[in-house]
C-alpha cells in the first residue's frame, strides 16, 4: 500500500477524533502508524497519531508524539497546527476562512 494511501485514511480519521469520535481516534492511531512506518519524518501523520492517541484516551503516547512533531518538517498546509510553549505543547485546529 503506497505510504499516501495511510496518510490520507490517517488525515481522514484525525478530524473525527479531535471531535471525539473514538473508533475514529483508534482508526487515526492504526492508519497514522502505518504512515510514520512508510514516511518516519511525516509531520501530518505524527499529528494524526497524536490526536488518535489523545482522543482514545492513551494520554501518554499523545505527549509523546506532541514533543516529536516540532522537530519534524512543517507542512505548507495542514489542517492542525502544532503550538508549544515551554514544556507543554498542544494541537489546534486550523481555522478555515470564511
Amino acid at each position: 500500500m503506497p505510504s499516501d494511501t495511510a496518510l490520507l485514511a490517517a488525515q481522514a480519521f484525525a478530524g473525527p477524533a479531535a471531535d471525539e469520535e473514538r473508533q475514529a481516534a483508534r482508526y487515526a492511531v492504526e492508519w497514522g502508524t502505518l504512515a510514520r512506518e512508510r514516511t518516519p519524518r511525516s509531520h501530518e501523520a505524527g499529528t494524526a497519531l497524536a490526536l488518535g492517541h489523545l482522543y482514545s484516551g492513551e494520554v501518554p503516547e499523545a505527549k509523546g508524539w506532541w514533543r516529536l512533531l516540532p522537530s519534524l518538517p512543517m507542512p505548507r498546509r495542514s489542517t492542525f497546527t502544532v503550538v508549544q510553549h515551554n514544556s507543554d505543547v498542544a494541537i489546534r485546529r486550523r481555522q478555515s476562512p470564511t
